[in-house]
């Protein structure tokens, strides 16, 4: 048995980004799943998702009829741009306080 998110990295992209960061914002409490099409039904609310019910439901049954491959590289996907952004504000801020010890 893997992890729910464990189970989602298997997707290719953008699914793999989209759905796991459904499962950080809107998580239902399953940890762990049997399968990959049991971590997408169990692992967010598809319905307060930004591509919403329909959009989950296709991806369900394209990845039930094998039309969606599972991705075995476990290599960390590319940042997006938020995530360059966030880190470049968190190391501005970090950098902050030392700068105000010099003035």
């Amino acid at each position: 048995m893997k992890t729910i998110e464990e189970h989602l990295s298997t997707y290719p992209e953008p699914i793999r980004s989209r759905a796991l960061k459904n499962r950080k914002n809107l998580p239902f409490d399953a940890k762990t799943s049997l399968t990959r099409t049991n971590a997408l039904t169990d692992g967010f609310n598809w319905f307060y998702s930004p591509e919403g019910s329909s959009y989950w439901s296709v991806i369900l049954l394209k990845d039930m009829f094998g039309e969606i491959p599972v991705i075995t590289d476990q290599a960390a996907p590319e940042p997006s741009q938020l995530d360059r952004i966030e880190k470049k504000v968190d190391m501005l801020l970090a950098a902050l306080p030392e700068r105000q010890d010099q003035l």
